[in-house]
């Protein structure tokens, strides 16, 4: 398992430590746990944010979709903002 961090030690060298230390090649589950819940534990925060934003996403696409727009795109914008574009279908009377 290659999920690892790096410290720089007393000494200033750096050393990589791994993530899950119980973690090894022949494990075959694991179940993590935090005192604080797992959308405060950092390595579980980003993924959590990217998968809830794909999935607002997505249920806009379909609505969009259903109401006559095409080429529904998910684009972010030069400052970072998120951008959902689309093309009203020639004809549509939704």
């Amino acid at each position: 398992m290659s999920m690892t961090f790096e410290t720089v030690g007393s000494d200033g060298a750096i050393k990589s430590e791994k993530i899950f230390k119980e973690i090894n090649d022949h494990t075959t589950s694991y179940t993590y746990r935090s005192p604080t819940g797992l959308l405060s534990a950092t390595q579980f925060t980003q993924p959590a944010l990217t998968l809830m934003e794909k999935a607002s996403f997505e249920d806009m696409r379909s609505l969009m979709e259903g109401a006559g727009f095409q080429h529904v795109d998910y684009r972010k914008s030069i400052c970072n903002r998120s951008l959902i574009t689309a093309r009203k279908i020639a004809g549509s009377s939704n």
